[in-house]
């Protein structure tokens, strides 16, 4: 499921957005969850994670712009895209500061509306996703966000960097989530505990890597020379 937010002061704006991702989710059959807010300080209360959000730029007098709540959006999610909705387009270069996907132009011309969806669609693809069920809820998580993950029998935590110390558990095996890291070489096991991200290591020796977020993971001493030879590539791909 992708999750989708749209936040615009204007109802019908966000009524109008939400009726083109619906005719768009049986055209491309796409599983979209849409929450909307009418203000920029509403969805920052919310602290909830997207991957895609429509932002509004103007929201009027004595409140927050869209660029400003962008950079606070962007502290606790670097990954989520944002489609800017505006009525000048001069705002253009202003919304390149806080890496936006894309910017729309009201009223939002169709044509134009599906280009951006289907840019985003092909990029959401691209990157790489593992599904978890959790409570019998389905999860889909970019490993980009994950910074490690615990194994304890058949339990499991996600370590996540969404900047609100998130943390997912669910039960499996890390041989079992393991598995699906196959394909991805950025994700490695480095003790018979933990699968950390070579993204966000900062600093290791032959006992443990101390993370970005502050945290530390233990490294099997066996693994050390592979740990390192993996990570090498890594770095220099």
């Amino acid at each position: 499921m992708i999750k989708i937010a749209v936040c615009d002061d204007i109802d019908y704006i966000r009524d109008e957005i939400k009726q083109k991702l619906l005719k768009l989710s049986f055209q491309k059959n796409e599983d979209f969850c849409v929450d909307e807010y009418e203000s920029g300080e509403r969805i920052l209360e919310a602290k909830k994670s997207y991957d895609l959000i429509f932002m509004d730029y103007d929201f009027g007098e004595d409140k927050k712009n869209g660029l400003e709540i962008s950079r606070e959006i962007r502290k606790r999610n670097s990954n989520v895209h944002i489609i800017f909705l505006t009525s000048y387009a001069t705002i253009v270069f202003d919304v390149f500061e806080v890496g936006t996907f894309r910017f729309l132009v009201k009223p939002i011309e169709d044509d134009k509306f599906e280009k951006a969806m289907k840019d985003f669609l092909r990029l959401y693809k691209d990157e790489a996703y593992i599904k978890v069920k959790i409570n019998g809820e389905n999860h889909i998580i970019n490993i980009n966000e994950i910074v490690y993950i615990e194994g304890d029998g058949k339990n499991c935590t996600l370590h996540l960097d969404r900047k609100q110390e998130e943390v997912l558990e669910y039960k499996a095996t890390l041989s079992s989530v393991e598995e699906m890291f196959t394909d991805n070489n950025k994700m490695y096991r480095c003790h018979k505990s933990f699968i950390v991200n070579f993204d966000y290591i900062t600093k290791y020796n032959r006992t443990e890597i101390e993370l970005s977020t502050g945290e530390k993971v233990q490294i099997s001493r066996r693994k050390y020379n592979e740990f390192c030879e993996s990570y090498m590539k890594r770095l220099f791909e």
